[in-house]
């Protein structure tokens, strides 16, 4: 699952990514397109329950640190090694 964050400073961006990034998350700091920073936090597909706690947590840590919280998106993992010879 992929979260998204949009911050006007990099500085803010990096605080929050150092702090999910010592959580466990792996995180990756860019550019965006409209010259905000992206902070893109990455971690496990977890259940619906979880899915919805995540939401919360990082709507809230986004406001904290002075950026916007974009939502999340499922990653497919479509690599099938049953399918390699």
């Amino acid at each position: 699952m992929q979260h998204f964050f949009y911050f006007p400073r990099k500085a803010d961006a990096e605080k929050l990514g150092e702090r999910l990034g010592n959580d466990g998350f792996s995180v990756e700091i860019e550019t965006g397109a409209d010259g905000n920073w992206l902070l893109l936090v990455t971690t496990l597909s977890p259940d619906q329950e979880q899915t919805e706690d995540d939401f919360h947590r990082m709507e809230e840590l986004a406001a904290e640190f002075g950026g916007e919280y974009d939502g999340f998106e499922e990653v497919l993992d479509l690599f099938d090694p049953g399918m390699v010879n």
